[in-house]
């Protein structure tokens, strides 16, 4: 704890290398339209979509498993995440 608070007063260019640098931006994402799935009735991106026995469903209630994001990383999401489809 004390250690920690000593470091508040330690100016950045001694704890770090500081410099100035040039990057290369990425392209900008690609902006797709919304859709509503046909079973819980939430919209998602249509490159998401999935068509099953002629309905626009999302990744959920097609049964497909979603790569989630969360404070562990990122993991394989459980299908039952959407409130609408929990029973």
């Amino acid at each position: 704890h004390d250690m920690t608070l000593s470091e508040l007063d330690v100016p950045v260019e001694t704890m770090f290398r500081v410099h100035r640098g040039k990057i290369a931006l990425p392209p900008p994402s690609m902006m797709y339209p919304s859709v509503r799935c046909a079973k819980c009735g939430e919209n998602f991106m249509e490159s998401r979509a999935r068509r099953v026995q002629n309905e626009t469903l999302c990744l959920e209630c097609a049964g497909e498993t979603i790569s989630a994001v969360d404070s562990r990383g990122i993991g394989i999401a459980a299908p039952t995440l959407n409130p609408a489809l929990r029973k």
